[in-house]
Parts: C-alpha cells; structure tokens; sequence
C-alpha cells in the first residue's frame, strides 16, 4: 500500500496524525504537514526521515510500537537523524533485532524512549542504547521484555548501567527480563535523579548487590510478580505468525541462551526463591524510598520483628504473598500511610505488630483469614495504635463476629469494608467515629438489625452528616419478627447503597425486592396487625391470670411464708445451738395492751413466783434493737409453749393476731402438729366475733376460760400450770 505524494498537501496546519494499522510498503511523504507535533505509525524496516526533515522540525511525539512484521528489524543512527527535536520516542513491539550504537546520540532533547517487548534485542541492545543516552535529555527509559519469557535467567551488568551516571534520568522500567541479579557497582551508577524503579516480574535472588539499594535515591520501587509463572500458550515461543496461512520461525530462538542477549547466570536451579524480607536484622531502605511494591512474589513466611532503617516510606504493598502471620512488629516505620497485606492466607496478627507504625491511614487486610483471630480481640487491642485510621478492608476474612471494642482507638476513621464475610449482627461500636462515612456489610448473614444497631447508625449519621451503608446481598428477612428494621430501611436518612438490589424473604418463603420499600412496609404492617391484637390480648391474659393465681396463693399461704422467712433468717443469722429441741421458756404468752396489768400482776404471781415457771413476755424479755416481727418468731420458737390472752382488746390488734398465727405455723411446720396454743378467754366473745382459725382452735377444745372468783381461780391456775409443765 502507498499513498500518493501531495495526499497531505493541503493539510499544512496538521497536529496529529495517525497512519497506525496500514501495510505500507513505502512510508508516505508528509513533508507538506509542516506543523505536525504528533505522529503515530507502523514500523517499517529501513524507515528514516532524511529527505523530510526540513518539515519535521516540529515533531515532538512519535509512536511507531507495533504490533508489526514478523522479520526482524534494525535501527542505527540514520533512521530519526532528521528529527533533533522528538521529545517522546516509542519503538516497543516492533521485533527490533538489533539497536546500533549512536542510534539516539544525536537526539539531545529526547526524554522518552521506549524499547520494550522486542525480545530479540537483548541486553546487548540495552547497552548500545545506554551508551547514546548521556548526550539526550532522557527521563523515562522503558526496556521490558527484551529477552524471551522461557530464556535463560540474566545479570544485569555494570556496562550497561554506567553510562545512565551521565544523564538526569527519573524512571527506569526493566520487567520481565528473568534478572536474577546485578552484578556488584551497577546500581551505584544510577544518577540522584532517579525517582522509580520498575524491576517487577524477574527471577531475584540473593546477592550483594542488595546492600546498594540503600544508596539509591529512588521514591519508587516495584519489584512485584517475582518468579511469577507464565503459560507457554500466551507467551512467545519463537513462532511468528504474519498471516493467516503464514508461519514464521524465528531460528534464533534458541540462540536466547548465548552472550548476545546479555551474561548469563550459571547455576540457576528450576525453583528459585525470590527475596525475602526477613534476610536482615534492619533492612535498610533508600533514604528517600516513599512507595515500595512487592506484590504476587510467592513469598511464604510469617513476617518476623523488621527493624527499618531511618526512612520516608509512606506507602507498602505487599498483598499476594503468603505471609500467614503478622508477628512483629514493623519498627520506625513511622511515615507509614498506606499498608496492603491482602491475599496472604493470613490468620494471626499480634497486638503489637503494628506499634512501629502509628500513622498508617490506609490498611488492607482482604481476602484472608482472619475470622481466626480478630472475633477473639474483645479489647480491641490489634488495631490499638492504629489512631489515625481512615480506611480498613476486611473484606472476604471469614469474619463470623466483630467484637465491640475491636475499632475502639479509630476515632478518625472513614471506611469500614466488611463484605462477604459471616457477620450476623453491628455490635462493634461506632458512637466515637465522628467522620464515618461508609460502612460495607454486603454479602454476609444479616437478616436484620436490631434497634439499638439502628439506633446507633442514625447517631453516626448525625455526627457525620454523610453515611452511607452497602447490606445488599445479606438473607434478609421481611417478617413481623423484624418489622421494625423495615420501617428503618424505609425511614432513614441514611443512604443505602445499592439499594435498588435488595432482596428479603417474606413470611411465605417467597423473594421480594426493597426496591419499593415503602409499599412494602404497608404491605407488612396489614399483614401484621391482624396478630398484634391477639397477641397482646393472649398476652395480657395470661399474665393476668398468673398475677391472680400467684396473689391467691401469697395470700393463702401468707402466714406460711412469713414464717418460713423468720425461720430461715434464724437458721443463718443465730448460733446452731438455738435450733435443738431444748427450750429457753415454758411458755410466750400474747397479749394485748390493755390486758397488760392482769398479765403482770395476776398471771406472772400465780405462774413464776408459785411454780418456778418461766414465760416470755415481750415487755420484759424482747431484745432490745430487733424487728418486732423478729422478736416475736424468735421467742414462738424457743417456747415449749404459747399462751393467748383472748379478749376485744386482742382480736382488733394487728400484732396479738401476728404472734397468734406465727404460734399456729410453728406447730405445724417445727413441731409436727403438736398442739401448742392455748387460749384463756378473759371476757364472753360471740363465735361470730372469732377470727375463722381461732374458731377452729376454740373447737378443738384448745381454751379456757378464766374463772375470776375465789373457789375456780385456785383449780385454773393449777391446771394451767400441769399444761405449761408437760
């Protein structure tokens, strides 16, 4: 294909220009676009620009990476001889052979140069193209891939980094070029300009040459994807396939393994061990380093207590490892913004593991496991130095519970993302996080949330003034059970995200969406209601009757349970001794106050002084400071007998029936329904007068009535005495 020569005659003022995709066999003359700055275009073998190089002095951008022709192609010094003033030069994927020697030398305001997947080059090629570049204004230099993924391992040689030493270079990228290792002084040549390194998808092992990266004063490396493996059916094998029943084969594939593509590493075993970061007692890092990627490189180790070298490193990547456990602790790692420890396999982390590294803001634990560990710190003490926290991930760590106190120092954190874990329930706190603003809790168990949960959310909403919470994906249910979660979701200023995927299952196992949650809920609250009421009658019944029948039996037994009471209050408060069968009186005599003076003056005469007997009486024998109630069972229980002085006086006092019944239940319960009341009648009382238990006592012929004249008093008194005695 060809164009013809004027076919950009009248596009003068042209900027941009894209000829990418054509098989030209002749590359077209555009001398006439005098103000072209970018162009983009096919490789083709034995291209240059000397007969337009008067109209190209303009261009600044040229992207000429393939794909392109499988035949092997070549650049040497004349090919952009015509074009001093490119700035950005990209040669990538174009099946380049060989570069020559003084190539790029006379292109001294070139910043960019890429060279990338053209495996043939080697590290021959990266030499010669070193070598040009201290009379460039070089800044990036990319030369990934230039040997064949399945070649022998490569050393990086101190040739061909030397001449860099010379230019003001910010970036170098070398990936996937199976280094296994630098021979000693090459990265010592490396400018102080230098800002990243790119050094992922190697083959890195030990070697000395790690004791000079400390001298670097690179803010960047990523040495990720080491001893990363490759399917043979997606990498190049040596076959180059142009057309469609066309195949070419290159036959120096084979030859990858000699000199030409740079010095070869002897040796080398099929399983090699990418570096480890527990080699040394303090890595030291460069001085200036803020980002370190070391992602996806195999790594399997529990990370040990790493004392770091005085450094600015803000930001670590380390995910894709497995590094099982988080031991510790990362000391003076005090810049420290950002750590990614996802995808390890890891199940522990120690409380102190990261106390060297207080500042972190950004932490990424995912797709782990610890659901092992973290339901176990109910003092919240892994995360404790933790205080400047803004975002956690935990997603995908098998997480059944989080305990309350488990984020209990993050006071300034944002983001919580918990999804597709096995959390029931939002029992961590959350009331001192005053800048939440997204909690993540999709797919996991929640079926609902209680109303203290929600209580809470809506405190954190107020506090933060934005937050929003992502339940999709959780089995929740729409029932009467939980109407209140409902009413929730439909009321809340909070936002929930993705809330138009939310599904809940209903009362008859069926599936609905929240999308219209609001009809929903009446829909709910109709449904519910016509239990509400039975519920709460059915309810309130029962506790009715229980309260009725649990009344009538307190009050049936009340006199019983008194007595029980006192009784077992003496047991614990009195000395063991007071508890046998010996008694301190003959008899407790109860009385009114009224019938104080024929107790005193007539009934102690005739009973204690004539018949040395002793009774009790609570004006005389009572001790001093007790309950009355007290007092009353205790002298009951230490009289062989009880004596009640009946009259008006004694059947209206509160007391005298109190001391009446205490006596009836200690004949029952302590005594084996031994009769030991007795009732002297001082005045004529109708049997409809009579309390119903004493009218059962008066029938059982348990009384007698007082005489009160000369000729019955003597016969009285003697009688009474004979009861009081047996």
């Amino acid at each position: 294909m060809t164009l013809s020569k004027n076919c950009f005659k009248y596009l003068p003022k042209l900027r941009h220009l894209s000829l990418k995709g054509n098989t030209f066999t002749k590359f077209p003359d555009i001398s006439s676009i005098r103000s072209l700055q970018i162009l983009n275009a096919t490789f083709i073998n034995g291209m240059t620009f000397y007969h337009q190089s008067s109209s190209l002095e303009n261009l600044a951008y040229l992207d000429l990476s393939g794909p392109s022709s499988c035949k092997p192609k070549s650049l040497n010094k004349h090919t952009f001889s015509a074009l001093p003033s490119l700035l950005y030069l990209d040669v990538s994927n174009i099946d380049l052979g060989s570069i020559m020697k003084e190539t790029f030398s006379q292109m001294k305001y070139l910043q960019y140069l890429d060279i990338s997947y053209n495996t043939r080059l080697g590290f021959v090629g990266v030499e010669n193209v070193t070598q040009d570049l201290p009379n460039t204004s070089i800044r990036v230099f990319k030369f990934q891939k230039i040997v064949p993924t399945f070649s022998m391992n490569q050393m990086l040689m101190k040739d061909q980094m030397k001449p860099l030493n010379g230019t003001k270079i910010r970036e170098i990228y070398a990936d996937s070029n199976r280094i296994q290792l630098v021979e000693i002084g090459a990265i010592s040549y490396l400018p102080n300009t230098i800002e990243k390194i790119s050094i992922g998808e190697n083959w890195l092992s030990y070697g000395p040459y790690i004791f000079e990266l400390q001298k670097l004063s690179t803010k960047v490396i990523n040495a990720s994807f080491l001893a990363w493996s490759h399917d043979p059916r997606e990498e190049d094998t040596g076959w180059c396939v142009s057309g469609e029943n066309s195949l070419e084969i290159d036959t120096n594939f084979n030859k990858c393994v000699s000199s030409d593509h740079g010095t070869l590493v002897s040796g080398v075993t099929k399983h090699i061990s990418p570096l480890k970061l527990d080699y040394f007692k303090t890595v030291n890092l460069p001085k200036n380093l803020k980002e370190l990627y070391y992602t996806s490189c195999k790594l399997q180790f529990e990370i040990p207590k790493l004392n770091f070298s005085k450094n600015v490193l803000e930001k670590v990547d380390f995910s894709s490892n497995i590094f099982y456990s988080l031991k510790g602790p990362l000391v003076n790692l005090k810049h420290l913004s950002y750590l990614d420890l996802s995808n390890n396999f890891c199940s522990n982390i120690s409380t102190v593991f990261f106390s060297g590294s207080p500042n972190i803001k950004t932490l990424k634990l995912q797709n782990n496991l610890l659901g092992f560990i973290l339901p176990k710190d109910k003092g919240g003490e892994i995360f404790n130095h933790l205080v400047h926290l803004e975002t956690i991930d935990l997603s995908e760590n098998k997480i059944s519970a989080i305990p309350r106190l488990l984020f209990r120092s993050q006071v300034n954190i944002r983001n919580i993302r918990l999804a597709s874990n096995l959390i029931e329930r939002l029992h961590f706190q959350i009331e001192h996080m005053v800048k939440l603003s997204f909690i993540d809790l999709s797919n996991n168990a929640i079926m609902f949330l209680k109303t203290e949960e929600t209580a809470e959310l809506d405190k954190a909403a107020e506090r933060s003034g934005n937050l929003t919470i992502d339940i999709s994906g959780n089995p929740i249910q729409c029932t009467c059970n939980n109407i209140n979660f409902i009413k929730w979701i439909a009321a809340t200023k909070i936002l929930l995200k993705n809330l138009k995927s939310y599904s809940c299952l209903l009362n008859n196992q069926t599936k609905t969406t929240l999308k219209h949650r609001n009809a929903l809920l009446k829909m709910l609250e109709k449904e519910c209601s016509t239990y509400v009421g039975l519920i709460l009658a059915t309810v309130s019944l029962v506790v009715m009757f229980i309260i009725v029948v649990i009344s009538g039996l307190i009050y049936r037994y009340r006199w019983k349970l008194r007595y029980l009471y006192f009784m077992t209050k003496f047991k614990f408060n009195r000395r063991p001794n007071l508890l046998d069968l010996s008694y301190d009186y003959d008899a407790f005599v109860s009385y009114a106050e009224e019938d104080l003076h024929f107790v005193h003056e007539t009934f102690l005469t005739n009973i204690e002084e004539g018949a040395e007997l002793r009774v009790c009486l609570h004006k005389r024998d009572f001790l001093v400071g007790n309950e009355i109630a007290a007092n009353i069972t205790d002298a009951i229980h230490r009289s062989r007998k009880t004596i009640c002085i009946i009259t008006n006086h004694f059947l209206n006092s509160y007391w005298c029936m109190f001391e009446f019944n205490m006596a009836r239940m200690e004949s029952i319960y302590s005594r084996d329904g031994e009769n030991i009341v007795y009732l002297i009648f001082l005045e004529q009382i109708p049997s409809k007068a009579l309390p119903l238990v004493l009218l059962e006592l008066v029938q059982s012929q348990s009384y007698v009535e007082f005489p009160n004249d000369e000729y019955g008093n003597p016969l009285f008194w003697e009688n009474l005495k004979k009861v009081m005695s047996d």
